[in-house]
């Protein structure tokens, strides 16, 4: 996913607490697809070019 975003000059920068905690409750099944994807758009900005 990161080298897509990259690709399209996007990026996401969740903490490692957000990326641990997103993958838990995703093996638990306690979030829903359409939650996931919330997730993420939340946390994709357009990557600041040097």
């Amino acid at each position: 996913m990161k080298l897509i975003l990259l690709e399209n000059k996007l990026d996401i920068m969740p903490t490692q607490d957000e990326k641990y905690n997103m993958m838990i409750a995703a093996s638990k099944m306690e979030i829903r697809f359409e939650e996931i994807k919330s997730w993420i758009r939340s946390r994709v900005s357009k990557k600041n070019e040097p």
